[in-house]
């Protein structure tokens, strides 16, 4: 697929802000907070550091909007899958599954080599270069996903999934785990298929001990 971060040939063809976050957002994801700097996105964007300034007063600032629009974006995708009244716990997670593949191929359209590709996990290493605001996004990531994950479970009971005395609670904690750290599990290993091995493990666990029998 083609690479989504490719040097645009000129910023007119696109709204410059989103432009801007477009290549912050890849370069965080890729170099972390500290090693990115206006001029290294001025260079990718073809505009001045002036303009960076006009639409992020600093780069707390441009991070903070990096971070906002992924939240929104994985919490909106990740609610939409797990909140799904119609689709079993298994196939959710494989939804799950497939998200992050998704977004796996954006920083790895060549293959499996292994590169991070979520914005929210690389800040989360950077936290303590981050402002107050910033850590509100993350926790707020947290708990969006968290309480998807455990409404997720209350359906799986509801339709015979999951039988009706499961542990909520240690369920939960195993599938949070899960979609938390996705991408520690693919760069330690440096392969997505690490990843797959796992989400089946995962799920193949949870239904051999609580599922209903079919």
């Amino acid at each position: 697929m083609p690479n989504a971060f490719a040097k645009r040939a000129s910023p007119s063809s696109h709204d410059l802000r989103e432009l801007i976050l477009d290549v912050a957002t890849e370069l965080f994801v890729r170099r972390g907070f500290a090693d990115v700097s206006f001029g290294d996105i001025s260079e990718r964007t073809g505009t001045t550091r002036a303009n960076i300034h006009h639409h992020f007063s600093n780069k707390q600032g441009l991070a903070l909007a990096a971070l906002d629009r992924s939240a929104a974006d994985v919490c909106q995708r990740y609610e939409a899958i797990l909140l799904d009244s119609t689709a079993s716990l298994a196939d959710k997670l494989m939804q799950c599954l497939a998200y992050n593949r998704e977004r796996y191929q954006v920083f790895n359209p060549d293959g499996d080599t292994g590169q991070p590709w979520s914005l929210i996990t690389r800040l989360r290493l950077d936290a303590a270069l981050l402002d107050s605001q910033c850590h509100a996004v993350l926790r707020s990531v947290s708990n969006r996903i968290d309480s998807a994950i455990g409404a997720a479970i209350g359906i799986a009971i509801a339709r015979g999934d999951l039988f009706a005395g499961a542990p909520v609670a240690d369920i939960q904690c195993q599938l949070v785990t899960l979609l938390r750290f996705n991408q520690f599990v693919v760069t330690d290993t440096g392969r997505f298929e690490g990843l797959e091995r796992l989400y089946n493990a995962v799920s193949g666990t949870i239904l051999r001990a609580y599922g209903q029998p079919v």
